[in-house]
Parts: C-alpha cells; sequence; structure tokens
C-alpha cells in the first residue's frame, strides 16, 4: 500500500506561518524595548525626587546647626544665599508659606512643634 501526499499549498502554509512567527518576534522585541525606556524614565525620576529630598534635609540640617532661632516658620521654602567671596552659600528659610515647584516635582518642609515627657518620651503637646 502506498500512501500519495498532495504538496500543493504546502509552500504558501509554510510562508504564512514564517510571516506569524516573525510578526510576534518582532512585536515582543519592540514591547520589551518600549517597556525598558519606560523604566529608565521611572528610575531617573526617582534619583532626581531622591536627591530633592535629601538637598531639603541636609538644608534643615545646616539651619538647625547653625541657629536654633531660625526656626520660626511652621512651613517653608529654603534657599541658598551667598556669604561673601570664597566662602560657601548658606541655608535658610524663605519664609514663604507654600510648597516649593521644583520642575515636576514640589517639595515642602514642614516644622513642628515636638513636647517631650520627663522620661523624654514624645508626648501631644499642651494646647
Amino acid at each position: 500500500m502506498k500512501i500519495l501526499f498532495f504538496k500543493k499549498g504546502q509552500s504558501l502554509f509554510e510562508a504564512v506561518v514564517a510571516i506569524a512567527i516573525f510578526a510576534l518576534a518582532s512585536s515582543a522585541l519592540i514591547a520589551t524595548v518600549a517597556g525598558g525606556g519606560d523604566g529608565i524614565v521611572s528610575a531617573n525620576l526617582q534619583t532626581q525626587a531622591a536627591a530633592l529630598a535629601d538637598e531639603g534635609i541636609e538644608a534643615v540640617r545646616s539651619i538647625h546647626d547653625g541657629a536654633w532661632n531660625e526656626f520660626q516658620y511652621t512651613q517653608s521654602q529654603v534657599k541658598q544665599t551667598p556669604t561673601g567671596p570664597g566662602l560657601p552659600d548658606q541655608w535658610t528659610f524663605n519664609g514663604i508659606s507654600s510648597p516649593e515647584a521644583i520642575g515636576q516635582f514640589t517639595r515642602t518642609i514642614e516644622i513642628d512643634p515636638v513636647c517631650r515627657d520627663g522620661s523624654n518620651t514624645i508626648v501631644v503637646c499642651p494646647g
């Protein structure tokens, strides 16, 4: 018994399958590249936000080390003011009671009183 296979249309079928495989592979590659770009942008924004937060913390620490009487605002912006030729700039509070817009970020520095009892535990401040 001899079985005959008809090969008409087989090359057309192979071409369609090859095109489908190429389309799937290329779309997967494009999705991977596009998704990687979003991750890079997100990581860059996160790095910028962390740097601005660290800068704000260091500015308040610098003002704290200079003089406690500078803490007269409940909410303020910080700025660098020149101290003189050859000297480093000094951080000061701007005194504006609004958040500071830096590009697409907003930095808010709020200072709240803290009260402690005799055992140095933080408690609710008296009214």
